[in-house]
């Protein structure tokens, strides 16, 4: 399993990244998912309406909430997942890493995504 990301402030443009990305380098089994981490439903929704409106089809595509991923992710990696779930909530999460966000040195190469998003910046 690998993680790619993509971000931007333009919807239609990460469509089109989706779309490009599935069409010209398609998993290697039609049974494999492809996982989304979308902000909302009416994303998702609307992503599923224009991929499959430019691809002709859209199947075995998951569309995920940050919360569903993590707890996804600590259902597959760790032993003991569910203590770690009951401290993914958006009310023990929002906080700390708000201010971890804004406390990065934006000069940091590392950071370059998060800091253009808190700027407003489209690559």
């Amino acid at each position: 399993m690998s993680l790619t990301v993509y971000h931007s402030n333009h919807l239609d443009i990460l469509k089109s990244i989706v779309g490009h990305i599935m069409m010209n380098d398609p998993l290697e089994s039609p049974f494999e998912k492809e996982y989304l981490l979308i902000q909302n439903f009416g994303m998702a929704k609307w992503l599923q309406t224009e991929i499959a409106s430019e691809l002709g089809i859209l199947t075995q595509c998951e569309f995920l909430l940050p919360s569903k991923m993590l707890s996804n992710l600590c259902d597959e990696l760790l032993e003991n997942s569910e203590h770690f779930r009951q401290n993914l909530s958006q009310d023990k999460l929002f906080w700390p890493l708000v201010s971890i966000i804004f406390n990065i040195d934006q000069n940091d190469p590392d950071f370059d995504a998060i800091s253009s998003y808190i700027r407003c910046d489209d690559p």
